[in-house]
């Protein structure tokens, strides 16, 4: 039996090798030469028995051998199946013949797959070059220590593996490669994650530095070396992290800083670095404390920001506040900064104006500031955070209320979008300008009437109506005509442009043409151009239509083509024109603002005329009233000095651009522009504002 002695066979064995040596015996006998007899038979048959027990003895060791080496082998498998590392044998030419549980785990192959797989499968085409080259050194008989490679699973993902092989022989002959290999993937993913730390560590401006639980240091970045002033060589390890610290916050930092990290994990806050030179640079500071699984704190880690920038700009904005204050305060404009419809700062002539205390602001809206018919309004434009100029009626704490002109600006206060809002009380203004309305009133009814009167009379008495006058008298007469007419003048342009400025001018529109306009103008200058021996040269290019009040654009141009005529040389020639607008694209998008509408391009009227010119410095005090140049030249030629201040704003009414180009000795150029019919006009309203119409 298995297990006994090798010469032992079972009694069944026994029995059937019995057997087998009587019939081989008679077997014998029966078919050789040997004598027959019993005694003969007999000894044949005792041999042949020993013969065959001694084969069966054979074939019993065999059996015990076989069995022996498979249950080896079985609990060497089941040994290896429960080693952590890869183990792989492969042939020569690289297919795999055995593999442990940890490698079958690992690339994801089955042990029925294992026939099919090979080092051509599991080994990154970018290494398996390097990879086979080892592989022939280890079947060479070469020594070769362990190496890292990089491997694919079964479903392709990249593993790296550190490997040691040697060489399997039988026979004296080379015929496997034997590995094992163990999975480093963690650990050099690990590695990888802790380089890219250290890198970006490294490439950071803030002071980052670690420590141990006893506070000496362990690393610190690039900045942080550079900001307290050591080199890149320098040990930390002699240097304790407490020590970059002023005394004051090195004091604060074991005192309250480093036990409230401990406690609970972090803590944040300003302190004081000191530079290997004593400089002290504020910082802002997170220091963290990191405990070990035993209990206690295995290592400190801290990021310093250097906040000098901050400080300064901080100290920068609370001086600018000052000084803003203060200007603010000693201004008798009102002047408050909101956010929201809530008052954040307000100078103390708001306060003033309204009868509040700033603490009683804090707690009021904005928007109760004026009125309630006026409030929807101002709610719109405070939610929009819009620009705006307007006059109000403000409402005070006492319940009364007064006019002002307010102006609003959005601005950035304190790193949020606010609202600055600058304040003027114009109710003593409003008074005057009613004075003013009253007296242009009286002027209009108790000048202008009697002043008709007096240029008819004086009239009569010119034309002979009176009996004949001598020359003297006539010439008396003449004289107070012409300036009874030019005081009625200018009593119209007084009235004209009091209306234009209260928004009270309504324009008649109608469409126009551009060169009908040109030649009505003209006509009606003609006869001044005679008598200053001038003559007028009409150029119209435009042809498209206008909508604008008809006599008021002619009384733009015609304003323009007297002063180029009075304002020329005898003999000369005056150039009126009418062109479209060169805006640089096409009309369907010409750019609106600056007096321009988005659609078509608008038409310009150019007046030019030789002559003196204006010099450059004065062409900025043109349109405004009773502005002339040269007082005694005007005088000559007449005039109001309220001519083109009305022109502007007629044109602006009119939603256009109006202007004045001087070569001076050589001649001026006035123009101005029209929206062409279908766009949108804007026009001037009593606030200064645009209003579309």
């Amino acid at each position: 039996m298995r297990g006994h002695h090798p010469w032992a066979i079972s009694w069944r064995a026994a029995w059937l090798i019995l057997v087998g040596g009587s019939v081989l015996a008679v077997v014998i006998s029966q078919t050789t030469r040997l004598p027959r007899t019993p005694g003969a038979v007999l000894v044949v048959g005792i041999v042949a028995t020993l013969l065959l027990s001694a084969v069966a003895r054979l074939a019993y060791a065999a059996q015990d051998r076989a069995e022996a080496r498979a249950a080896a082998e079985e609990r060497l498998s089941d040994f290896l199946d429960t080693a952590s590392d890869l183990i792989e044998i492969t042939a020569p030419d690289g297919r795999l013949l055995y593999a442990n549980q940890a490698w079958r785990s690992t690339f994801g192959y089955d042990e029925a797959d294992q026939s099919s797989v090979s080092t051509a499968v599991t080994v990154t085409p970018e290494y398996a070059e390097a990879y086979h080259g080892l592989r022939r050194r280890v079947l060479a008989g070469e020594k070769v220590g362990e190496f890292e490679g990089v491997f694919l699973t079964r479903q392709r993902r990249r593993v790296v593996l550190a490997v040691r092989a040697t060489c399997g022989y039988e026979n004296g002959k080379a015929v496997s490669v034997r590995s094992m290999l163990r999975d480093i993937t963690p650990q050099r993913a690990a590695e990888e994650a802790q380089a890219r730390l250290v890198e970006t560590l490294e490439a950071t401006t803030d002071f980052v530095g670690i420590g141990n639980g006893k506070g000496r240091g362990v690393y610190v970045n690039r900045a942080g070396r550079r900001m307290i002033g050591i080199g890149p060589d320098d040990d930390v390890s002699l240097m304790g992290l407490s020590a970059i610290l002023s005394p004051a916050a090195r004091q604060h930092q074991i005192n309250t800083a480093l036990p409230a990290a401990i406690r609970d994990g972090v803590w944040e806050g300003e302190t004081t670095l000191q530079t290997r030179d004593g400089r002290e640079i504020p910082v802002s500071q997170v220091l963290v404390a990191h405990k070990s699984s035993q209990g206690g704190v295995w290592f400190v880690s801290t990021i310093l920001r250097d906040i000098s920038v901050q400080r300064r700009r901080e100290a920068e904005l609370r001086e600018s506040e000052e000084r803003f204050r203060m200007l603010s305060d000693a201004s008798t404009d009102g002047i408050a900064v909101a956010r929201a419809g809530q008052f954040l700062e307000v100078n103390r002539a708001w306060c003033r104006m309204f009868g509040y205390t700033e603490s009683e602001l804090e707690d009021i809206p904005e928007a109760a500031m004026v009125v309630p018919e006026e409030r929807s309004r101002l709610y719109y434009i405070i939610s929009k955070n819009i620009p705006s100029t307007r006059q109000v009626v403000c409402l005070r704490k006492d319940g009364s209320t007064f006019e002002a002109e307010v102006a609003g600006t959005p601005i950035v206060y304190k790193g949020s979008p606010a609202r600055i809002t600058v304040m003027r009380d114009i109710s003593e203004w409003k008074r005057l300008d009613r004075m003013k309305s009253e007296f242009v009133s009286t002027v209009s009814h108790e000048l202008r009437t009697p002043l008709t009167s007096i240029r008819g009379a004086l009239g009569l008495l010119e034309s002979g109506v009176g009996g004949a006058l001598t020359p003297q008298a006539q010439d008396l007469v003449r004289i107070g005509r012409g300036n009874t007419e030019r005081l009625i003048r200018l009593i119209g342009d007084m009235l004209d442009l009091d209306k234009i400025e209260a928004g009270r001018l309504e324009l008649h529109l109608s469409t126009l043409m551009p060169a009908e306009l040109v030649r009505t103008a003209v006509d009606g200058v003609q006869v001044i151009a005679e008598q200053f021996q001038v003559r007028i040269e009409e150029h119209v290019e435009a042809h498209r239509t206008l909508e604008g009040d008809h006599d008021r654009v002619i009384q733009v141009l015609t304003n323009f083509l007297s002063n180029a005529v009075k304002f020329s040389p005898p003999g000369s020639v005056v150039r009126v024109s009418a062109v479209m607008a060169d805006t640089g694209v096409p009309d369907s998008i010409v750019a609106a603002g600056g007096g321009r509408t988005a659609g078509r391009a608008p038409v310009r009227f150019v007046v030019e005329n030789p002559g003196p010119g204006i010099a450059p410095g004065d062409i900025r005090l043109l349109f405004r009233r009773f502005q002339q140049l040269d007082g005694s030249d005007g005088r000559q030629r007449g005039g109001t000095g309220l001519g083109l201040a009305i022109s502007k704003a007629i044109v602006e009414q009119h939603g256009g651009r109006i202007g004045v180009e001087s070569e001076p000795g050589r001649k001026t150029t006035f123009w101005f522009e029209l929206p062409a019919a279908g766009v949108q006009r804007k026009r001037m309203t009593p606030f200064g504002g645009l209003t579309a119409v």
